[in-house]
Parts: C-alpha cells; sequence; structure tokens
C-alpha cells in the first residue's frame, strides 16, 4: 500500500505545477470578471470604478502565476509553441490558446485603467470580452482531463469540480481585491455578502461533489491496482478541504462585518488570510487529483 501511494505521489509531484495552474487560475479567472462587473455598478463614481479596476492587478496575477507554472511544464519555449499549433482538436492547445487570448485582454485593460479619459465605449466592449473569455478559459480547463486511456480522470464530476473551485476562490479574491480598493461601500455590503454566499454554497456543493467522486473511485482500477489505494486518505483530504474552504469563508465573512467598524483598517488581512486558506484546499484537491493518475493496462 505504501509503495502505491508513493507512486501517485510522485506522479502528483512532477505535475505539481498543473496543480497549481488549475488551483488558482480558475479562482483568479473568477475573480476578474467579479471585479470587472462591480465596477459596472450603477452606484459607483467614475473614480470609484477606475480605482477598482486598477486594483485587477491582484486577479490578473494569481491567474498569471497559475498559466506560468503551466507553461513551466511544457519543458522549452519550442514545446508550448508547438501546443499553440493544436487548437480545435487538442484540450492542451485550447487551454493555452484560451488562457493566452483572456490574459491578453485582461492585462491591457488593466493598465488602460490608469488613463485619465478612457473611451467608455472601448472600455464597455473590452469587459464583456474579458468576462466571455474568461468562461470560456475555465471551460477548456475542465475538459482538458476528460482523457479515455485514465479512467480516474474521465468522470463527469472532474469538470464540475474545477468549476465549483472557481467558484469557491473567485468571489473571496474578487472580495480582497475590491476591499484593497476601498470599494465594499455600505450600500453594497449586501452584494460583498451575495459573494460570500456564492463562495460558501459552491464549496458545500464541491465537498459533494468530491465525496460522489471518491465512492466511483472504489470501482475504478486495472489489472494491477484500484485507484483508491494511490490516495488511501483520500476521505480524510476532503475533510481537510472543506474545513480550509470553511474557514476562508468564516474569515470573509469577518472582514465584511469587521468593515463597520471604523479602528478595523487592517480588516483586509481577515480577506486575504480566507483567500489563502481557500487556495491552499483547493490546491490540496488538485495535488490528490493528480495523485490519481491511473492508466489502463499493467501500469500507472
Amino acid at each position: 500500500m505504501n509503495d502505491f501511494v508513493s507512486l501517485g505521489a510522485q506522479f502528483a509531484w512532477n505535475e505539481v505545477s498543473l496543480a497549481l495552474f488549475t488551483a488558482l487560475s480558475p479562482s483568479g479567472v473568477f475573480a476578474a470578471i467579479i471585479v470587472v462587473c462591480w465596477a459596472m455598478s450603477g452606484v459607483l463614481s467614475e473614480k470609484q470604478k477606475r480605482n477598482i479596476e486598477r486594483k485587477l492587478y491582484i486577479p490578473l496575477a494569481v491567474s498569471m502565476v497559475g498559466l506560468i507554472a503551466s507553461a513551466s511544464h511544457l519543458g522549452t519555449p519550442s514545446n508550448a509553441l508547438y501546443a499553440l499549433t493544436g487548437v480545435g482538436r487538442s484540450p492542451l492547445s485550447n487551454e493555452v490558446v484560451s488562457g493566452v487570448v483572456f490574459l491578453g485582454l485582461l492585462g491591457p485593460f488593466w493598465y488602460f485603467t490608469f488613463n485619465d479619459a478612457p473611451c467608455e465605449r472601448l472600455k464597455r466592449i473590452w469587459r464583456i470580452l474579458i468576462v466571455i473569455t474568461g468562461f470560456v478559459f475555465v471551460l477548456f480547463i475542465s475538459l482538458a482531463y476528460s482523457v479515455d486511456s485514465i479512467p480516474s480522470w474521465n468522470v463527469p464530476l472532474v469538470p464540475v469540480a474545477i468549476w465549483l473551485n472557481a467558484l469557491v476562490g473567485g468571489p473571496l479574491l474578487a472580495l480582497l481585491t475590491i476591499g484593497v480598493a476601498g470599494g465594499v461601500r455600505p450600500e453594497l455590503k449586501r452584494r460583498a455578502a451575495l459573494l460570500i454566499l456564492v463562495s460558501a454554497v459552491a464549496a458545500a456543493c464541491n465537498v459533494g461533489v468530491y465525496a460522489l467522486y471518491g465512492t466511483q473511485l472504489q470501482g475504478v482500477g486495472n489489472f494491477t491496482i484500484m485507484a483508491s489505494d494511490l490516495v488511501p486518505f483520500f476521505w480524510q483530504a476532503v475533510c481537510l478541504f472543506a474545513l480550509f474552504v470553511a474557514m476562508g469563508v468564516f474569515l470573509a465573512w469577518a472582514y465584511l462585518t469587521r468593515l463597520q467598524d471604523k479602528a478595523s483598517s487592517h480588516a483586509v488581512f481577515l480577506a486575504a488570510a480566507g483567500c489563502v486558506l481557500a487556495l491552499s484546499g483547493i490546491f490540496l484537491m488538485r495535488f490528490v487529483f493528480y495523485m490519481l493518475h491511473l492508466t489502463y493496462g499493467l501500469g500507472l
């Protein structure tokens, strides 16, 4: 049993860059989408909108870290260029190109927010494109692991879990971004509370999806090993994930409630800690997912 766990851990460690990518980028994408939509709120002045959008560097950085980590998995720049040639037929190519397009829109948009006299029509179109390409990027990330030769990955619950991960981490990261910008105004606290509620509901659903996934793994295997043998501590990992995201949601709520206290000028650190905990829980389950690499045949 220990030998099987070691094999799973070795494979996951070799793919740790992809685990980091699939943990961070979907949450960063959803956070950017939420922040862009928040900035379009009718109760904000143009100055407040620009101030919030200038903090897009936070979800941008999170998304970039994930994408850079995945690029390191490709090995050499020539491999990265080769990946671009498979658009439409390769899940990896679709994933890489959609990520480049999304970040290629979000990065210049953030830079454009420092223009004191921006073209509002252009910004409106730009925001729409960011939202659309963001959803497409997460979609291709979620579909990249539907591989027929890996039965432990080729499960409909796998893409669902990635979308739920984005809905857990994205709203918390968006709340942190908006909080850093001072954009959680009294009239918008209900919307901020809604972000936390979305994250909490997604977390509960995510725990359920992981529980169903763990149940399905009991019957998945090849001639050598069962998938459940690679991660015998799967249920403990799910419990730890639930604890991390629950603490993250709780700290985000504590941040929102402390905004009523004028003396709590450093309350934003609660939101930051909540993001770190939630993303850590997401990364844990992504690492476990890569441990479950099991092919048909006689080997892993």
